[in-house]
């Protein structure tokens, strides 16, 4: 009882400050939206195994907050592009962190990763599991905000090489 009174006592007198200096904490003010452009011509490219550390999936409005398995169902068509997009949730000392993996059929291309953290000045993106020298695809980010503040939009460009 006593540990998690001052646990309490302490998240209260850090975030005190913090409010009174910046006005009201928005963390869902740290976002990121991976865009993905499927330049294949006749493959799709799907969103699996969507996960969160911390935030969450929202579509459309950061207010309309979407499950992992709602960006898992997220399909683009060739020659398309869509989006999943996460936040850190409202009243959080948190920004978002998560996973995703881009699939054709049942082949994974890659995976990609994101930091977004509240409260500090560097950010994270990262493309996983590809390897450009022995992948049948081509992964092409464009630049993103390294920090501070959102990461933001982040666009993907995935084509089938050959």
């Amino acid at each position: 009882m006593l540990r998690s009174s001052i646990i309490v006592l302490i998240t209260y007198i850090l975030f005190i400050p913090v409010t009174l200096a910046f006005g009201e904490v928005r963390t869902e003010d740290q976002w990121i939206s991976i865009r993905v452009y499927n330049r294949m011509r006749k493959d799709d490219v799907s969103f699996k195994n969507a996960n969160l550390a911390w935030g969450k999936f929202y579509s459309g409005s950061k207010s309309n907050e979407i499950s992992a398995a709602e960006v898992d169902k997220i399909v683009v068509g060739p020659d398309a592009t869509k989006s999943a997009d996460s936040c850190g949730r409202s009243g959080a000392l948190s920004g978002t962190q998560g996973s995703l993996d881009l699939y054709d059929g049942t082949t994974r291309i890659c995976s990609l990763n994101w930091d977004c953290p509240w409260g500090s000045s560097i950010n994270n993106f990262q493309v996983s599991n590809y390897v450009p020298q022995k992948s049948d695809y081509s992964v092409a980010v464009a630049t993103w905000n390294r920090g501070p503040g959102a990461i933001g939009n982040v666009d993907i460009t995935v084509a089938k090489l050959g």
